[in-house]
Order: C-alpha cells, then sequence, then structure tokens
C-alpha cells in the first residue's frame, strides 16, 4: 500500500513592497514581461519613493510571486 505524502498548506501575504523587494521585482518582470520590457531597479525604487503605500508584493513562503504598482494622479 502506497502513501501520499501529507499536504503542506502555502502562506499567502500581500504586503507594502520595500526596497529590499527589488531584486525580487525585478527577475519577477524579467518572468512576466521578458528582458527587453522588464523593470529596472530605478524604476522600482522611484515608484516606492513617490507613492510607497500604493507598491505591493504577493509572497508565497516568503518568496515574492507578484507585485502590483499603483499611483496617483491630480485630477
Amino acid at each position: 500500500m502506497s502513501r501520499t505524502p501529507a499536504r503542506r498548506e502555502a502562506h499567502l501575504t500581500v504586503r507594502n513592497a520595500r526596497a529590499a523587494d527589488i531584486p525580487a521585482i525585478v527577475e519577477l518582470s524579467k518572468r512576466v514581461y521578458g528582458a527587453t520590457f522588464c523593470y529596472i531597479p530605478e524604476m522600482i525604487a522611484g515608484h516606492l519613493v513617490r507613492f510607497p503605500t500604493g507598491q505591493f508584493v504577493a509572497e508565497v513562503d516568503g518568496e515574492v510571486v507578484g507585485y502590483c504598482a499603483t499611483f496617483r494622479i491630480e485630477e
């Protein structure tokens, strides 16, 4: 009789992005958009300086798996 390994629940966290997340965000954007159109570190740093509360990452078990950049405009 074979035994199926116990399933481990993944831990998902959504939080504001931090400067320490920049390398992971850049790598994620390369995977999504390709090397030609991905974010560069200065772009992410600019987002964090201009509107830090509008930048989010999603982590699964501590690994960045998603990024959301929002912005504000005057209208």
